[in-house]
């Protein structure tokens, strides 16, 4: 769940007892190389919270990098949701 959806999750009830953490002898471990299983919400919280102050540098910075990591050109892509 990312910083905004937390946030707001937290704020409605939504998903309360759920953690959105790794799991435990997963890929992201051997690729890290750590080990999650000593992550709770009381370790997770406090950094998700500082992370979202600095969101929209962090989202800037992403964006530059898929861009040119795969040479995207900027474009809009627009999408109908609705069902007929």
């Amino acid at each position: 769940m990312g910083c905004r959806n937390r946030t707001e999750a937290r704020q409605s009830g939504v998903g309360e007892g759920k953690s959105q953490k790794p799991e435990e002898g997963s890929e992201l471990e051997d690729i890290l190389k750590q080990n999650f299983g000593q992550l709770n919400d009381d370790r997770l919280y406090p950094n998700m919270d500082r992370l979202y102050g600095k969101r929209a540098p962090i989202e800037a910075a992403l964006c530059g990098k898929e861009i040119t990591l795969f040479s995207l050109k900027e474009s809009i892509l627009l999408y109908d949701l609705t069902s007929t």
